[in-house]
């Protein structure tokens, strides 16, 4: 991977998932959200109850949202994988609460430099560094951030997660392939390289198998 020094992430770059409309700044909410038909309305919490709009005449259109839901699907579910792994990483235990916070790796940087400027950065035993010293492995900018973000919005907005997750194998999750697939069909061309390079970062941390050892298990 050949990339620029790391990012603040004060910085702040702009990308709009496939079939969103949404323009995110790293750190910040959606500005704008129009998710594709079927889904939840933007906004609402993950899995809520919504009308799936059917348009008879239309099953091209149906399943062209039920592929783009299956990518998301997988892409979503390695990008959380990714996000514990980095926080199981750099903070104690402690700190870590799932599904509550950090929710992203903006509010890991942010709880950082809070303690840091406290003056009770200990009690983090040594987060910062641990921090710096994984960013400067993976070569980490605010690109990488902002594909997470993008990955996770579609994720939030499919309309029937339960029903998307029966369709998949049960070894796409683990998948080196099938994960670099999905972050390819679910972010837009100019993350497209962030995205290929965080698959690599996963497959650098054990997180993902090639074929031939998901075969062999």
């Amino acid at each position: 991977m050949s990339m620029s020094e790391s990012s603040s992430s004060e910085d702040e770059i702009s990308v709009s998932p496939p079939g969103y409309g949404v323009t995110f700044s790293i750190g910040g909410l959606p500005l704008t959200a129009g998710p594709l038909p079927g889904s939840s309305s933007a906004g609402g919490p993950r899995g809520s109850p919504s009308e799936t709009v059917n348009h008879p005449g239309e099953p091209e259109d149906d399943n062209r949202r039920r592929e783009q839901e299956k990518w998301a699907m997988l892409a979503g579910q390695a990008a959380y994988k990714l996000e514990a792994y980095v926080f199981h990483q750099v903070l104690p235990d402690e700190f870590i609460k799932p599904h509550i916070f950090p929710r992203n790796i903006t509010d890991m940087e942010a709880l950082i430099r809070k303690y840091g400027k406290s003056g009770e950065a200990v009690r983090l035993e040594n987060a910062k560094e641990k921090w710096k010293q994984l960013k400067n492995k993976w070569r980490w900018t605010k690109a990488h951030t902002a594909a997470l973000s993008v990955i996770k919005f579609a994720y939030l907005h499919i309309s029937n997660p339960l029903e998307v997750m029966m369709r998949l194998d049960r070894n796409d999750g683990e998948s080196l392939t099938e994960t670099r697939r999905a972050f390819l069909k679910a972010l837009p061309t100019e993350l497209y390289d962030a995205g290929n390079q965080i698959v690599e970062m996963m497959h650098d941390a054990n997180l993902l198998k090639d074929e031939s050892s998901i075969n062999q298990t």
